[in-house]
């Protein structure tokens, strides 16, 4: 049988609507009511493909209005509020649904909707409140978009996610009106965590270690220092404290070796297929739906689905699109958010790039030092697609960060393994082995830190200079999408001609 020559870059656009479907229902999400201007091309009949694109895009820019609300309170004024816990304390606020409030005017109790961002100046007050506590507290109303110093501010980030005002608690005295209400799945993810942080404080690793162990695998944070989120991100693998999409690839990726001699009898694989599923979602679960798990066990179980079918650029671009999409009919604002951003350039970068590297390894080199520098490979990739939001959003650059995810890379699936069978039975094996990955860790960090240069901070770059900045970051994966083409092309050709002499 032939090998087929390579698809070009423009043949491989055609064979991918939903690259082509989600790019434009970002542009209506972006330009909002905006995309309006374009609405003169709908007269003219010939561009029908154009028109169809154009209404994609309206869709998005309805779907922004519809999911962000109306001022729900009176502005600038000092009321008395009731508000259900809808997520737990960040910082120094915590998102509520309003229940009720009290017209300043006529002291009438008048009933509330929708949600609003809730400033408390005493947290260690708020931190002793759960989700789905009934509180009820006197506030000061100010609508959320009332100053945007710059693009980066937090107002500006909430005011994207739909909401419109801000309730700042001054007072120290907070009414409990009464305890969370019973959330069935809400109070078992709870229980689980109690769990995990019961069975991992038996562990004789280091506490700042096993609060890193507790945010890998339940996502709780909350025992994180702000020196070690600091000295995490310095060092470029902050990710790991958040789980993410890196967090959700590598469980499947176990799950699909521990499972993978179902792969021989197609109903077993069926199962296996389903099992995985469940399973992600399960994890999903137990870290409490968190939203950027959601998206990557939504992202991970279509590619379980589509293993059935032919394995290509086109098919994994395709899965890879059709999750964005999803996400952002579902929730148009996550176009804005930064974690949404990151994994998604992240998975881009590694489907661009991991077929062109594993190409060009030579075949004869061993298979640890071939998937050594695979690692390496990856890394680096994904650092280029990413570093230009790293830049706009954090204003720093880690170029230590490639050496210290080379070894995160190598010992992410040691530490969830290793964690996950601590949570089945305490073995001391693992304990020792935990204790030796967190002091690599450590001491890899304490040397590259210690490098002249190695981490610069406060350098943001504008949003012309990071549009500037993605335009020629397309440019260069054309230029090398359009060389690797060409190399397969010659590549082939030559074979075809050997054989035929």
């Amino acid at each position: 049988m032939q090998r087929e020559l390579p698809l070009s870059w423009t043949e491989q656009i055609k064979l991918m609507p939903f690259v082509r479907i989600t790019l434009f229902l970002i542009i209506g999400i972006w330009a909002e009511w905006w995309i309006l201007l374009l609405a003169p091309l709908f007269l003219f009949p010939k561009l029908k493909f154009i028109r169809i694109y154009l209404c994609i895009s309206l869709t998005g820019a309805i779907l922004v209005q519809l999911h962000r609300q109306d001022r729900i309170l009176p502005e600038e004024q000092t009321i008395e509020i009731t508000v259900e816990m809808r997520d737990t304390m960040k910082r120094d606020y915590f998102e509520a649904r309003l229940l009720s409030y009290s017209d300043t005017l006529f002291q009438h109790r008048l009933p509330g909707r929708g949600n609003l961002i809730v400033v408390s100046m005493d947290t260690a007050l708020m931190h002793h409140f759960q989700y789905g506590d009934t509180l009820s507290f006197r506030a000061y109303t100010e609508p959320l978009f009332k100053d945007f110093p710059d693009i980066r501010s937090y107002r500006r980030a909430l005011w994207r996610q739909g909401f419109s005002q801000l309730a700042i608690c001054t007072e120290k005295e907070v009414a409990y009106v009464r305890s969370q209400r019973r959330y069935l799945l809400r109070d078992m993810a709870t229980s689980a965590r109690d769990f995990v942080m019961a069975r991992y404080s038996t562990l004789t690793v280091a506490k700042k270690n096993i609060g890193v162990l507790t945010a890998m695998v339940s996502g709780d944070r909350s025992d994180l220092s702000k020196p070690l989120r600091t000295r995490y991100a310095h060092g470029g693998i902050a990710h790991i404290l958040a789980i993410s999409g890196l967090h959700v690839g590598v469980i499947a990726l176990l799950l699909n070796i521990l499972f993978g001699w179902m792969n021989r009898i197609y109903q077993l694989r069926i199962f296996k297929t389903v099992l995985i599923i469940l399973l992600l979602w399960g994890y999903a679960f137990l870290t409490g739906l968190a939203p950027s798990v959601c998206r990557a066990s939504l992202m991970f179980s279509l590619f379980q689905i589509a293993a059935f079918g032919v394995q290509s650029a086109v098919v994994r671009y395709n899965i890879l699109f059709a999750a964005a999409f999803l996400m952002l009919i579902i929730s148009p604002s996550l176009i804005y958010d930064v974690g949404f951003q990151l994994s998604f350039l992240a998975v881009y970068a590694l489907f661009f790039f991991i077929p062109k590297i594993e190409t060009l390894i030579p075949v004869s080199f061993p298979p640890t030092l071939r998937f050594i520098c695979l690692t390496a490979m990856a890394t680096l990739s994904i650092q280029l697609v990413t570093q230009p939001l790293v830049s706009f959003h954090f204003g720093t650059f880690s170029w230590v960060s490639l050496l210290n995810n080379i070894l995160i890379a190598l010992l992410i699936p040691i530490l969830l393994s290793g964690a996950f069978l601590y949570l089945i039975h305490p073995f001391a094996f693992i304990d020792k082995l935990l204790v030796f990955c967190f002091q690599l860790i450590d001491d890899v960090l304490d040397l590259t830190l210690s490098f002249p240069g190695a981490v610069i901070t406060d350098n943001y770059i504008s949003l012309s200079g990071l549009v500037l900045w993605l335009c020629c970051l397309a440019g260069l994966l054309m230029v090398i999408e359009y060389a690797y083409v060409h190399y397969l092309q010659r590549t082939l050709f030559s074979s075809r001609f050997q054989k035929r002499r």
